[in-house]
């Protein structure tokens, strides 16, 4: 199941909206563990944005797109582990994702885990191409 949130693409008032939209996901998620007791113990859910932001703040008082991103995972599939490495900041990258985070996760590396978690067989062929490391996320 997905459920989708758009509006997380914060140009501008990054504070005011970035506030709101993450007080109502950690509302919903509060709702569904509740909703779900003592089952939460066999779901994994896994929370993410499709792009990176950059580190700093524009002119319009948000934040404009950049490159690594961060994911959530929770729920008793996970490990409750951090995963993946500081890169530290890219400044020697005349581009425009100067000064950004590098990924060093890939994020299907993460979802093929999620879904042998769940029982799903040969994950390495949904992702044609991609490395499907292990980086300990879920069970």
């Amino acid at each position: 199941m997905t459920i989708e949130k758009g509006g997380w693409d914060t140009h501008t008032n990054q504070l005011g909206t970035f506030n709101d939209y993450s007080t109502q996901l950690g509302l919903a998620f509060a709702a569904f563990a509740q909703d779900l007791g003592t089952a939460i113990g066999r779901v994994g859910l896994l929370c993410f944005g499709e792009f990176g932001r950059t580190h700093y703040r524009n002119g319009a008082g948000g934040t404009d797109h950049g490159r690594g991103q961060a994911m959530l995972a929770l729920g008793g599939l996970t490990t409750g582990r951090i995963v993946g490495r500081w890169p530290g900041m890219n400044s020697d990258n005349e581009d425009k994702y100067d000064n950004t985070l590098e990924k060093t996760v890939h994020m299907y590396s993460v979802f093929g885990e999620l879904l042998r978690s769940v029982g799903v067989a040969n994950v390495a062929s949904l992702f044609p191409g991609t490395p499907m490391e292990q980086v300990g996320a879920f069970r």
